[in-house]
């Protein structure tokens, strides 16, 4: 073996005769020149071959500085290049051009590369950008030639161009330096070419026109001539492969997608880039082929395709012998594009920044999405770079598409050289470890679920007998003797039955037979193995959500692919009925369960809740075309369910405190009613404009919110108890082409708000709104002039209509009228009452609604309407309020209980250990009922905690009431 000083001296005099060769050379670059000539014949023959390419490249500035940049090195290569095709007067003279460029570019490459050691990042953007310059320009000027004989191709009189998808590297302007092209072709529309009769053309078909100019495209890049070629072109991806037609119109294309578009079809396709100038063509064509890539939801069917495509590929290796291949080996780079393409596939639905054909863009995503720890994706990143930059290297040697790493002494110094190591053991070392880890993070992601658990497992085993063969109840019984009672295995047996029946109803087809049949086995498992008395009620809880996604194999894939997510549906159904039903009538948020943010401690105080979820709720409006009324509808209630769903996950986890709940709710409600109102109001703008001075930021409107809302205490399902004020003149009309009186817009507006806040879609309503608390009740305007409501409430409004002012407060409107309003409120509850006369109103209400609201049941209690529950509280609250108002406005500040209690205590209407006591009672009362919302409960089971409490309220409340 020879030495490395007689390797070194080898390359160094056959660079020094190359060097020796060349006529006139700048001077000032035989030092770099003699170092790339050393590591590279494919440079050696480029100044063999061109003798006066130094000079051109150094007079350009293209050796002191060449872009990185995507936008920027493709307009460089434009200017220099296009013109000099467009001068092109023959085929012959245009493949000539075409070669010189592509060499003595990648020559410049090649030269920053190997002697200025530029990132690979840059060198994979600039031979990108190359590539797309010299195909764009041999397709327009093929094209050009192509329409002079035949005329240009049209439809319906508009011109037609070729749009060219580049696939693979190329698409994710990735590509090697010596490297197959993969390419589509696809037209918009069937048609004929548009002839001139003075040029005596020859009309043809749209079809027979794009596939000559295809033709003639891939013949001038692919051909070798003497001067080498431009790129070798693949058109495999296509439709049909080789057998399918050379290019295709979009109408066909689509078709073939919707109906025979299989998974690695998608996977490729997630690096498909249309290299065309940007056109409403390539944007109909982007838009054709969204649906098809990416799927609306997280979406793990694609694993098993992906694990289909590895095994073939593996086996390809194998049986070609293949070792030490830094592409296709174990940890190279094709695994590294397995794993974020697959990462892509399942989760660019969710997360539109997925949605990129660029490798380094999409990992960057997973980051922010929070799918792949930082660390890692750095750690992953930096490994895929060392391998493309050693592929690189191997490439640059001799223009050769090779990614084997080299045997011989000569190439091996070479790689360990541009790799910056000391010696070829090292260089071995450092690849082989970054491929162990790309290997082992590849593994993560395509393993098998059953590699997840013990496969070996006699109870796993035991699952899969239970499912999938035709056992009895009494085998059942038999099988899970040592696990569940004989009455539980039945109730278990007769809930599996009743299952398998749904799910044989909904024809799932084969392959969603496959999955529940692997699936369902895991889930019995994972239950079974729970050491808690809920196993037989949990499946009963599971089982609707099994049945509603039996056809939908996305949703059973992501539970088979994603045991986290397995775990985390059995721990919530079991912790709330309503959780799993919740699942289970919107099998959508199953994708919420991959996100484990409800599982980190909050405490956060309303406004920053408020802030987060405009954002969260801005980001999602981020991806809806505005004017599509449907989707935006359904973004909304989706937000509702999964922010909902998150709440209540963490309720029910112990990582959001009971006394933020509420908060949560509330915020929540808060942030959805400013985004649909405020679209209801450029609704109603396109319509008849805005009242004169008017808009949505500074509208004559305001939103008042009464009850649990205005209190700060939603609920679950809880419903919106809203009042609208407007300030609008008489005379004060709209500035539109259809022109309505302010206050008709006003009403206009609650009517759109209303029909966009409660229209039951596939995914329900965002709330139910209630309107009986504005003046007049339901015979009541719907939008009620803040005057008319002041009057109202002084002349006419019952006292029970004061009772719930004390919980009112502004949500939503300019700043004149919520100031407004707070004066009116003022007035109204600080207006001087006898105490005497208020405590028989309010009581007699209170009897009142007890008779009509309490819901009795054996055992079990009414936490709101029972003597001693919430109501009671609230009543003595309001009684406090509209009673000492007048002498101590400190009542009036806040629409809350709590608060308000805060200020009675400091008031001293009442001492203060009854204060804390009435608190105490509240807060434990509200956590018990949130605890039956969450179990599908309208009451609570009776326990010496709830009777001490509501024994407190009731002695308190007597106390109160029948002193006056």
């Amino acid at each position: 073996m020879p030495s490395t000083s007689t390797i070194t001296n080898e390359l160094s005099a056959a660079a020094e005769e190359v060097w020796s060769e060349l006529d006139n050379p700048p001077e000032h670059l035989q030092e770099d020149m003699l170092t790339l000539f050393s590591m590279s014949e494919f440079a050696q023959r480029v100044c063999q071959r061109h003798g006066n390419t130094l000079t051109d490249l150094s007079e350009r500035g293209l050796l002191s500085n060449l872009p990185c940049e995507s936008t920027t090195i493709n307009s460089l290569f434009t200017e220099m290049i296009v013109p000099d095709i467009d001068d092109c007067d023959s085929e012959e003279a245009l493949n000539s051009t075409l070669r010189r460029w592509r060499n003595q570019l990648l020559f410049a490459i090649a030269y920053h590369d190997i002697v200025k050691q530029q990132p690979i990042e840059s060198s994979l953007r600039q031979v990108s950008a190359l590539a797309d310059t010299l195909i764009v320009a041999a397709y327009e000027w093929q094209y050009n030639k192509l329409s002079a004989r035949h005329g240009a191709p049209v439809h319906d009189s508009k011109p037609q161009p070729l749009c060219i998808i580049a696939m693979g590297k190329l698409g994710g302007r990735e590509l090697n330096f010596s490297s197959d092209i993969d390419l589509i072709f696809a037209y918009p529309e069937k048609g004929d070419t548009q002839t001139d009769p003075e040029k005596r053309q020859k009309s043809i078909e749209n079809q027979q026109f794009f596939t000559r100019l295809a033709q003639r495209l891939i013949h001038c890049l692919d051909t070798v001539t003497a001067d080498g070629f431009v790129f070798r072109v693949d058109m495999r991806l296509r439709p049909f492969g080789d057998s399918g037609p050379l290019v295709t119109h979009f109408d066909a294309l689509e078709i073939y997608y919707q109906e025979q578009g299989r998974e690695w079809e998608r996977y490729a396709m997630l690096k498909g880039r249309i290299i065309n100038p940007p056109s409403p063509h390539t944007d109909a064509l982007y838009k054709m082929l969204q649906p098809f890539v990416y799927k609306r939801y997280i979406d793990f069917t694609a694993l098993e395709a992906l694990r289909s495509m590895k095994m073939l590929i593996e086996k390809e290796v194998r049986r070609k012998g293949l070792v030490d291949n830094i592409k296709l080996g174990k940890g190279g780079i094709r695994e590294v594009e397995f794993f974020v393409q697959s990462m892509q596939l399942i989760h660019a639905g969710k997360h539109r920044t997925l949605q990129t054909p660029s490798l380094h863009d999409a990992l960057a995503a997973l980051v922010d999405a929070e799918l792949i720890d930082s660390e890692d994706a750095q750690t992953l990143i930096e490994d895929y770079h060392l391998l493309r930059k050693a592929e690189h290297c191997l490439q640059q040697f001799n223009d050769e598409q090779t990614q084997q790493l080299p045997d011989t002494p000569r190439d091996q110094y070479r790689l360990t050289t541009l790799l910056n190591q000391p010696d070829w053991d090292d260089t071995r070392k450092l690849i082989d470890q970054a491929m162990a880890r790309i290997h082992a993070q590849f593994n993560q992601l395509i393993e098998t679920p059953e590699q997840e658990s013990d496969a070996d497992n006699p109870l796993l085993q035991s699952c899969d007998d239970l499912w999938n063969l035709s056992l009895s109840e009494a085998d059942w019984q038999g099988v899970l003797s040592d696990t569940l009672t004989p009455e539980a295995a039945s109730d278990l047996f007769e809930l599996a039955s009743e299952l398998r029946q749904k799910m044989l109803k909904s024809h799932m087809g084969q392959r969603g037979q496959s999955i529940v049949n692997r699936l369902l086995p895991q889930l019995l498992f994972d239950l079974l193995s729970r050491d808690d008395d809920l196993r037989v009620d949990l499946f009963a809880r599971v089982s609707p959500l099994l049945a509603k996604i039996a056809g939908r194999t996305p949703y059973l894939d992501l539970l088979l692919e994603n045991y986290p997510a397995r775990v985390q549906l059995l721990t919530l159904c079991a912790q709330s009925p309503w959780i799993a039903n919740q699942l289970a009538e919107f099998p959508l948020l199953l994708d919420e369960l991959l996100s484990l943010r409800y599982l980190e401690k909050q405490h956060l105080n309303i406004d920053d809740m408020r802030a987060s979820l405009q954002a969260d709720l801005q980001q999602a409006l981020l991806r809806i075309d505005p004017d599509d009324l449907e989707s935006m509808m359904n973004a909304w209630r989706q937000f509702k369910l999964c922010q909902q769903l998150t709440i209540a996950a963490a309720d029910v986890m112990g990582t959001l405190p009971t006394n933020q709940v509420s908060d949560y709710l509330t915020a929540l409600a808060e942030v959805l009613l400013d985004s649909v109102v405020r679209y209801a109001w450029k609704d109603m703008q396109r319509r008849f404009g805005e009242p004169s001075g008017n808009n949505v930021d500074q509208p004559d409107l305001v939103i008042i919110a009464y009850g649990k809302f205005g209190g700060y205490e939603l609920g679950y399902g809880s419903d919106l108890d809203l009042v609208f004020l407007h300030g609008a003149h008489r005379d004060q009309y709209t500035d539109g082409a259809k022109e309505v009186s302010a206050q008709q817009f006003y009403v206009k507006l609650v009517q759109r708000f209303m029909h966009l806040m409660t229209t039951n879609t596939q995914l329900g309503d965002i709330y139910d709104i209630d309107l009986r608390l504005r003046p007049d009740g339901s015979a009541g305007m719907l939008c009620s002039h803040i005057d008319g409501f002041d009057d109202y409430q002084q002349q006419q409004a019952w006292t029970w209509e004061h009772q719930a002012l004390v919980r009112a407060r502004p949500v939503w409107g300019s700043s004149a009228l919520t100031d407004k309003f707070a004066r009116i409120r003022h007035d109204i509850l600080a207006y001087p009452r006898d105490p005497s006369e208020l405590s028989k109103r309010v009581t007699e209400m209170r009897e009142k609604m007890r008779q009509h609201l309490l819901k009795t049941q054996t055992g079990y209690v009414d936490l709101k309407q029972s003597e001693g529950g919430i109501t009671d509280i609230e009543f003595m609250v309001q009684f406090w309020v509209l009673a000492f108002a007048a002498d101590c406005p400190e009542l009036l500040k806040y629409p809350d209980n709590l608060r308000i209690l805060d200020a009675v205590s400091a008031a001293q209407i009442t001492p203060d250990k009854n204060v804390k006591a009435l608190q105490a009672s509240y807060l434990s009362l509200r956590q018990s009922i949130h605890r039956a919302n969450l179990q599908n409960q309208e009451v609570n089971a009776v326990s010496d905690e709830i009777s001490a409490h509501l024994d407190v309220v009731k002695t308190l409340y007597c106390d109160l009431f029948d002193a006056l």
